[in-house]
């Protein structure tokens, strides 16, 4: 009986192993690891449909993503929950207990329809940490209607001008680049709730990042939640990186692998949800908007 309960055991572990090499080959796709510095995952609307605890599509990736070493942290991009109460918030966070790795979440608009469970549960709106010597930073255009400005716009200033590094990475929840009559119009956001005007990220965000000698990757997470509209997009404005990502609408429910190379570039892996094959939308860079 020994004999077998060890058998049992180690052939479980060999299922288990197996079937992370596959999911790690799945998700890296034609990249070899050893070549990978670290990786983190961004995602967005992760409530997906209105019904209680997280996107199952998205949950349903946790064990690839935990087979995966290099894999640091994760990002939140926004709408993580339906409702701003403890209830929702706990049932999200008892759901990211089956991740290996430390999640941060940038506010959406759902998220915030009661700041005081925000802040108890998440902390702050926004913020920035360094991390393998990059800079991260979290911001909340909700706070001013899609505008980056006044305490929050002094607080990015002052975390870029401190950075000497290679690479900014930048998460919230609306696409504040979006305009109903600029090039990103073919991409709309799931709601413009809480925009005023036109954003200010043309005229005064956008530069502060091209005064910066990095590279930088701009996260919005407020996409995918419906059939007829973009789930995701990209754009590259000289050293800045745009993308979009989201889930819940079914269709093309995705979320993004990034992966910082030990050569110091960035690689991108476009993640499907709900497919048979995480690769089945392609590249992100095939979503550019021109």
């Amino acid at each position: 009986m020994v004999i077998y309960k060890f058998r049992y055991i180690s052939f479980i572990l060999v299922c288990l192993l197996w079937s992370c090499e596959k999911d790690k080959i799945a998700l890296y796709g034609d990249l070899i690891i050893e070549d990978v510095s670290y990786s983190f995952f961004v995602a967005g609307h992760v409530y997906g449909t209105p019904e209680p605890g997280l996107h199952p599509p998205f949950v349903s990736i946790f064990p690839s993503l935990n087979c995966n070493e290099k894999l640091e942290m994760g990002f939140l991009t926004g709408d993580v929950v339906y409702q701003s109460d403890a209830v929702s918030w706990q049932s999200a966070y008892d759901a990211l207990e089956d991740l290996d790795v430390e999640i941060h979440i940038a506010p959406g608009n759902h998220d915030l329809n009661s700041l005081e469970t925000y802040e108890a549960f998440v902390g702050p709106r926004f913020k920035s940490f360094l991390q393998n010597d990059d800079l991260f930073v979290v911001l909340d255009p909700v706070i001013d209607w899609w505008k980056i400005k006044g305490e929050q716009l002094e607080f990015l200033r002052e975390a870029l001008s401190a950075f000497d590094g290679e690479r900014v990475f930048v998460f919230m929840h609306q696409p504040i680049w979006y305009e109903d009559d600029n090039k990103y119009a073919i991409c709309p956001p799931n709601s413009t709730d809480g925009k005023w005007e036109p954003s200010n990220f043309f005229s005064i965000v956008l530069p502060l990042f091209h005064d910066v000698e990095a590279e930088v990757v701009l996260f919005a997470g407020d996409v995918g939640a419906r059939k007829d509209r973009c789930a995701v997009m990209y754009d590259k404005l000289d050293n800045v990186h745009l993308v979009a990502s989201g889930m819940g609408g079914g269709a093309d429910d995705n979320m993004v692998l990034v992966n910082v190379m030990n050569d110091g570039s960035v690689d991108f892996d476009l993640i499907a949800l709900g497919r048979e094959e995480v690769d089945a939308l392609g590249e992100l860079e095939d979503y550019q908007i021109f």
